[in-house]
């Protein structure tokens, strides 16, 4: 890759970029669900549930998590579910809802004790 100093600032990002695209597949395992996901225009239903469920895992600190549906609408994932926690010691369950973009970034989330 050849950057002289006389390159402008856009034709210098797009030479990266450029060189970047071409060897990143042979650098990283095509297979590997991050790098599908960053790569797709649209994720699929499972890619969509397995954002959900690592983001739950993780915000409520659990690792039961039911996930009762899945829909796509209007461009985007709505994943409804149940996961428990521990409220003052006693055991609860939380309703979920999560919704994921095409890209696979959680636009919003919304939870509620049964």
């Amino acid at each position: 890759m050849n950057l002289s100093q006389n390159c402008s600032i856009e034709l210098c990002l797009a030479k990266i970029i450029i060189f970047y695209s071409q060897h990143f597949n042979a650098i990283l395992n095509e297979k590997d669900p991050w790098l599908v996901r960053y790569m797709a225009k649209e994720i699929s239903t499972e890619t969509a549930q397995q954002i959900a469920v690592e983001y739950l895992k993780k915000r409520k600190n659990t690792e039961t998590i039911e996930i009762s549906v899945v829909e796509q609408k209007d461009k985007v994932w709505i994943i409804r579910g149940t996961c428990p926690i521990d409220l003052e010691g006693h055991p609860w369950a939380e309703k979920f809802e999560l919704i994921i973009d095409k890209k696979g970034k959680i636009r919003s989330t919304d939870f509620a004790l049964l």
